[in-house]
């Protein structure tokens, strides 16, 4: 089972994981941790001619699911940070977008992961 040792750490993993997820699933990676002076975003993709803007969020308990945690005030800051990417890299009215979660729980190696698309 992996321990970490700090949430940074925990982040780094989960993303990582997630990144694998995508690639497997067909993503090209355009960005991981992207970060301009409103904030972050996880990880952003391209897939089916559409870019998606994904939270990463890793539960090991049964607290709360990962996507509970992505709140409003989360989403809209997200949305703010996403549309100042898409207007610096040239691809504001040019692009569909799509915010997703993805939600990956329990303890490596026996974890689930679900990508949750256009979510909010």
């Amino acid at each position: 089972m992996y321990k970490s040792g700090s949430s940074r750490e925990t982040g780094q993993l989960g993303e990582a994981i997630a990144l694998g997820f995508l690639r497997n699933a067909g993503h090209k990676i355009l960005a991981v941790n992207m970060r301009n002076k409103l904030g972050e975003i996880d990880i952003i993709t391209e897939f089916k001619k559409r870019i998606h803007f994904i939270e990463v969020k890793w539960r090991r308990t049964g607290f709360c699911l990962g996507r509970e945690s992505v709140t409003s005030s989360k989403q809209k800051k997200i949305r703010n940070v996403a549309t100042a990417w898409l207007i610096d890299n040239g691809l504001y009215t040019k692009r569909d977008t799509c915010f997703d979660v993805i939600e990956i729980d329990g303890h490596i190696p026996n974890h689930r992961i679900e990508h949750f698309e256009n979510c909010f």
